[in-house]
């Protein structure tokens, strides 16, 4: 997600970016949001956008060290 050019992305624009199902992608998402890692917000009718949080930056940084 960090190395997107756009804020926000989709469940389904992840998946492709990755190579997994949607469903898959949408599991890992939850999953890091309960980790407090990203956040997310509905956008419409049935969309939702997901975004990396300063701590999702900040374990990435580590993470890349």
């Amino acid at each position: 997600m960090l190395l997107n050019k756009d804020p926000v992305v989709t469940a389904p624009e992840l998946a492709d970016a990755v190579g997994v199902t949607q469903q898959a992608a949408h599991k890992k998402l939850q999953g890091l949001k309960e980790r407090g890692l990203v956040r997310s917000k509905e956008a419409g009718s049935s969309a939702v956008v997901w975004w990396v949080t300063e701590a999702g930056r900040d374990a990435y940084a580590e993470s890349d060290t």
